[in-house]
């Protein structure tokens, strides 16, 4: 009867034992939510997980780390306890190249580019003030050319693009930046 009750005894101790040291070397280990996951169906099951050691990806039950160089260099910066708040905003993209080697990016969820906006909003706003602007002065030229030489016509436009110059500059500029801001709020944060 002694022998079973220390037999016993092992056991539990064997056990806690086991559960500790499998809860230790997990510890620093962060699991990430399949929903901050995007892959290609192409990859099957998809799953990422961070430690110490960096980011592992694990496809169809096999883990495989992802080589530092491979991990987007704002994943790489983000600390582990960061991590959860970052991707409440984003999520992490997941691809695979030719080599079999798995590639991480970081995606900010969101309507679109304010930054893009803001680019295409200054073109537009910038084409469309210049355009006017060049429009004008040959409207001018060409009203002006039955009554003097194309030479003369030429030349009177010449001098009022030669004064009014500044004034489109500062005009195609202004324009250019409400254009861009226009732009960014339309297409949203980033």
């Amino acid at each position: 009867m002694k022998k079973s009750s220390i037999n016993r005894r092992s056991r539990v101790v064997l056990c806690i034992g086991l559960l500790l040291s499998v809860t230790a070397s997990r510890a620093g280990q962060l699991s990430i939510k399949d929903s901050s996951i995007f892959s290609p169906k192409e990859l099957g099951i998809v799953s990422l997980t961070r430690d110490s050691e960096g980011f592992h990806v694990i496809q169809n039950g096999v883990k495989r780390s992802v080589k530092n160089h491979w991990v987007d260099k704002t994943l790489r910066s983000i600390p582990s306890d960061k991590m959860e708040k970052f991707l409440q905003h984003g999520y992490i993209s997941v691809n695979k190249m030719s080599d079999g080697e798995f590639t991480l990016n970081a995606k900010v969820r969101g309507n679109g580019g304010a930054y893009f906006g803001a680019v295409a909003g200054t073109i537009v706003g910038g084409a469309v003030v210049q355009g006017a602007y060049h429009g004008t002065l040959a409207g001018i030229g060409f009203a002006l050319s039955p009554f003097i030489t194309p030479v003369g016509a030429g030349a009177v436009v010449g001098i009022i693009r030669t004064f009014t110059m500044p004034a489109a500059i500062l005009a195609t500029k202004t324009v250019a930046i409400a254009g861009g801001i226009v732009g960014g709020v339309i297409t949203g944060p980033i």
